[in-house]
């Protein structure tokens, strides 16, 4: 599906504002295709797309956890999860490499006492 499509679609279900929509082809992820919203409120969005099943899984993950303030909040899902949206978290992904077990041992922590 087509990104400018896929727009349309959540301006029309209200689902972001139609404030002169931007957006960005973001890089890093392995299969999936990330795309970076932003309007002239500066609100961010992520648009996600990838094959239904894994896309499922993830909508999933996120709506289970959504109290967790680490994770972005799922705000919406395609029809047969062709691509789901997502709150953008701003950050870097520049870290010290050591810090990389420490991270993750705490976000593993956080999400586990959820539980």
């Amino acid at each position: 599906m087509d990104i400018q499509e896929i727009i349309k679609e959540l301006v029309n279900k209200k689902i972001i504002h139609s404030n002169t929509i931007e957006y960005k082809q973001l890089n890093g992820g392995t299969i999936s295709n990330l795309y970076l919203l932003g309007n002239s409120d500066n609100a961010k969005y992520v648009v996600k797309l990838n094959e239904p099943q894994v896309l499922e899984s993830e909508a999933y993950f996120l709506d289970f956890y959504k109290d967790v303030n680490l994770l972005p909040k799922l705000l919406y899902v395609g029809q047969s999860y062709n691509y789901i949206v997502y709150s953008f978290i701003s950050g870097s992904t520049n870290y010290v490499r050591k810090n990389k077990k420490e991270i993750l041992k705490a976000l593993v922590g956080t999400v586990k006492n959820f539980v």
